[in-house]
């Protein structure tokens, strides 16, 4: 019954949200069949609580749209993490089709702005289409991308090196997260050619795990080319500290200094 009624306010909420100016599309999101926050707990309870704001409210309701993504099983903190990427790619395919709408993304129990974390829509930041989803730091890389883009224009760096080790999303769930910060960076900068000369190099670990010699040329490559070096590096403990060490030796070869920023994290679970 309270979650009847709170998705009732909440969907007179997001109505008064949205100025009654535009269809509006409520997105559920459900994962696991965790016996309490499971599809067969929550589902009931969200169509009957439609169903009766409806009946209410036929007038302001009459263009509210509803619909669920569902990911079943009995899921642990590991697995439910592994399917997050999965889950966003179907929801951002869900938020192009109502591109037009006001939509809204729900979920009971479970960290949905998790979402804006791993993904770089920097639409999904716009309060207004969705007040739902919140980000924060420090895995939050629209934010992370805002300052460092923020630096740049403060001190008119304009020539950057970006390097990114590309990682394998069925070996490392962080690899979700470095994969999205490169191509959240190479949207940006590589938007802005008129204002940014951008050297892009990708760093396959696969073939280059043992070589050092090989990222030091990377580095050596980057120092020469730019005033910024923006480094995305995997949590192996061995291979950023060389990363890190190197980046600063190689500006060495240049007749000014380089500036770089290290980008790494650690694995966490869910």
């Amino acid at each position: 019954m309270v979650r009847q009624i709170g998705l009732r306010a909440f969907l007179i909420s997001i109505l008064l949200k949205s100025g009654f100016s535009k269809a509006v599309h409520v997105i559920t999101v459900i994962i696991g069949d965790n016996p309490s926050v499971s599809y067969v707990a929550q589902s009931p309870a969200y169509d009957v609580a439609f169903s009766r704001a409806v009946g209410l409210y036929p007038n302001a309701l009459r263009n509210v749209t509803r619909q669920t993504v569902y990911r079943p099983g009995a899921l642990s903190c590991s697995e439910a993490t592994e399917i997050i990427p999965f889950v966003a790619v179907e929801i951002s395919s869900i938020l192009d089709e109502h591109r037009f709408d006001f939509n809204v993304l729900i979920s009971s129990e479970w960290n949905v702005p998790l979402l804006a974390t791993i993904a770089i829509d920097e639409s999904l930041t716009n309060a207004q289409r969705f007040p739902t989803v919140v980000t924060f730091p420090s895995s939050d890389q629209v934010t992370m991308i805002r300052t460092i883009m923020s630096l740049l224009d403060r001190f008119s760096w304009t020539t950057i090196s970006l390097i990114c080790v590309d990682q394998n999303l069925r070996v490392s769930i962080a690899g979700v997260y470095y994969n999205t910060a490169c191509r959240g960076f190479l949207t940006v900068l590589g938007g802005q050619k008129d204002k940014y000369n951008l050297n892009v190099q990708h760093v396959d670990p696969k073939d280059k795990e043992d070589d050092l010699d090989a990222y030091s040329s990377v580095l050596r490559n980057a120092a020469t080319q730019s005033r910024v070096i923006i480094l995305l590096i995997p949590t192996n403990a061995k291979l950023r500290d060389f990363m890190l060490e190197n980046s600063s030796m190689a500006s060495d070869l240049t007749s000014t200094s380089v500036m770089r920023f290290a980008i790494y994290g650690v694995e966490t679970s869910f």
